[in-house]
């Protein structure tokens, strides 16, 4: 894991390491919205 590190930072440089963060933002937001925002609600019902 670490050579991979390394060979991304001497290929694409440190910019290179957070190449996928946008696409996996875009996958988690919404997901963690909905968990965040139905566990109360399931959590009242089923009290």
């Amino acid at each position: 894991m670490r050579s991979a590190a390394i060979d991304i930072l001497r290929t694409r440089g440190f910019r290179g390491l957070y190449s996928g963060l946008s696409p996996t933002l875009v996958e988690i937001i919404p997901y963690a919205g909905l968990q965040f925002g139905t566990y109360d609600t399931f959590k009242r019902w089923a009290m």
